[in-house]
């Protein structure tokens, strides 16, 4: 199988099995294309009607990024058209999707409730960076990660008066 990727970020060498391709050319060449990028005004939109015309014929999209990467209105037309033999989908333009919405009916498309990424290892790893930061916090240290250190002084204040 011949791996192909775009992407804005650079490439470790020594890490990327794929072919560093830009956004057309993946499309026109791809069977699979899957979606994983943040959702910026960069991304919004970024596959509309022309990029779904532009994948092969029979191409299947997987969205696992955010809803809004993908245009809804043209990603349902080419489904419903069947230039596209299917998608998978873990997000949407809105969540909860509508109990009326055109996906439901559609036998060549997988909808997913945005857990695609939760693994027995994703939840592992989860679980230990909780504990972990627990730890941390009871010892009065700053967690691994901690995006914001500014609130420290005021949980270990909390803390402290709890525990006297």
């Amino acid at each position: 199988m011949t791996v192909l990727a775009h992407t804005r970020s650079p490439f470790v060498p020594d890490k990327i099995i794929a072919q560093r391709v830009p956004l057309p050319e993946l499309l026109a060449q791809s069977d699979f294309v899957v979606l994983a990028c943040p959702l910026t005004d960069a991304t919004r939109g970024l596959i509309g009607a022309s990029e779904l015309a532009s994948m092969k014929r029979g191409a299947c999209l997987i969205n696992v990024a955010r809803g809004p990467v993908v245009q809804e209105g043209p990603l349902i037309e080419a489904l419903r058209s069947g230039w596209l033999a299917g998608a998978a989908l873990d997000v949407f333009d809105a969540i909860p999707l509508r109990d009326d919405h055109p996906y439901w009916e559609m036998e060549h498309v997988l909808i997913t409730p945005h857990v695609a990424g939760i693994t027995e290892d994703s939840m592992l790893r989860i679980g230990h960076a909780a504990v972990l930061a627990v730890a941390h916090l009871l010892r009065g240290e700053v967690p691994p990660n901690c995006i914001n250190p500014q609130a420290l002084a005021g949980f270990l204040g909390r803390l402290e008066s709890r525990l006297h």
